[in-house]
């Protein structure tokens, strides 16, 4: 591998997102190149994959916000990362149960980076192979999951009173080497915080640019993002959160961040950091909340109640109760982030939309 990342990069000291967009994005070597798609369902579980009730219940949330802004005739509802289309395809078989008026005038859109053309249709979801987002004048619903932990980031560390980004040697067995950076990504925040000793933080400038994109293309509407990561009040309770990278290969975690193996790797997101960007550009604040309470809120519990009322083997039923159970679980989904908000609305809030949901 170093070989070919000296043939990339032609340095020997490279930082953390360098090595990220290489490890990952690399046309030809990346984890997620065409070649290594039957890898993406092994490695990792996310919701939609788990359960399709994940999707439909976010189905309910998207005919809320649209209820909610008077039923505009013209609607998007957007994904960001969309890889395998399961979650989208899940969302619109939901809203078709909801309203055929609703499924009829929405216009679905999918962006990934991992899409054979520039542009495609599936049925009638447009597929958009880009890593940014370039739409404009969007009316809707953007939504993602497990997008901003796959965005490339650095590492930076908090030590004598000054923050280092940490960089690698990968022509020296990966020897770590920390530069001085010149300003505090984190200034805003308790200096409790951030200086606990060899607490190392991903910090993302792409995550950044993603939301000034967004920003960009919606004049009004909902956003809706779905991660693992963390807030900063969690970190005062919990030291041990962890707030750095995330290396996963066959379902397993690991400890080498530099690994040769071919592996996924993503990052625990700030959103706190997320929440100040959004207001940064333009969006208001509705809530974030863990995918246990917000999908609670969604009334999880009726897909229960009504799997039961209406099965025929109750073998099959306690798994399907079983694996849905996995969205709450704070140990498996549950304790996920989930944030959400809100740009071009007039006193619009969470609260509003919860009071839209239909059954």
């Amino acid at each position: 591998m170093q070989n070919k990342l000296h043939h990339k990069f032609h340095t020997k000291l490279i930082s953390y997102d360098q090595f990220m967009e290489y490890k990952l994005y690399d046309l030809n070597e990346g984890y997620y190149s065409e070649k290594n798609q039957e890898l993406w369902g092994i490695d990792y579980m996310t919701s939609p994959i788990v359960h399709p009730a994940f999707g439909l219940l976010i189905a309910k949330y998207v005919y809320a916000v649209w209820i909610s802004m008077n039923s505009p005739n013209t609607f998007s509802l957007i994904e960001i990362g969309g890889g395998n289309l399961n979650f989208i395809n899940n969302i619109f078989d939901g809203i078709k149960k909801l309203s055929s008026k609703f499924a009829d005038l929405l216009n679905i859109v999918v962006i990934d980076r991992n899409f054979k053309n520039d542009l495609q249709f599936y049925k009638n979801i447009k597929l958009i192979n880009s890593d940014s987002f370039n739409l404009k004048n969007i009316t809707g619903v953007i939504i993602s999951n497990e997008l901003f932990d796959a965005l490339p980031f650095k590492r930076f560390i908090y030590k004598k009173n000054k923050f280092y980004e940490i960089f690698t040697n990968y022509c020296n067995d990966f020897e770590e080497q920390e530069f001085e950076i010149k300003y505090n990504p984190f200034s805003k925040y308790p200096k409790e915080i951030y200086s606990i000793p060899g607490k190392v933080f991903a910090y993302s400038p792409s995550q950044k640019k993603m939301i000034e994109d967004i920003a960009a293309g919606m004049r009004s509407g909902v956003v809706l993002t779905i991660d693992y990561g963390y807030l900063f009040n969690d970190l005062k309770k919990n030291k041990n959160l962890m707030t750095d990278a995330r290396i996963i290969n066959k379902q397993n975690i690991m400890n080498n961040i530099y690994s040769e193996d071919l592996v996924d790797i993503s990052s625990f997101v700030n959103f706190d950091l997320l929440i100040d960007w959004f207001k940064e550009f333009g969006f208001d604040f509705m809530f974030s909340d863990k995918q246990s309470k917000f999908l609670q809120d969604l009334r999880i519990v009726n897909f229960t109640k009504s799997y039961l009322e209406n099965a025929v083997n109750m073998s099959e039923a306690l798994k399907y109760i079983r694996t849905l159970e996995d969205l709450i679980n704070d140990d498996i989904f549950g304790d996920y982030i989930v944030l959400g908000v809100s740009k071009g609305l007039n006193n619009f809030n969470h609260n509003l939309v919860l009071g839209k949901l239909k059954d």
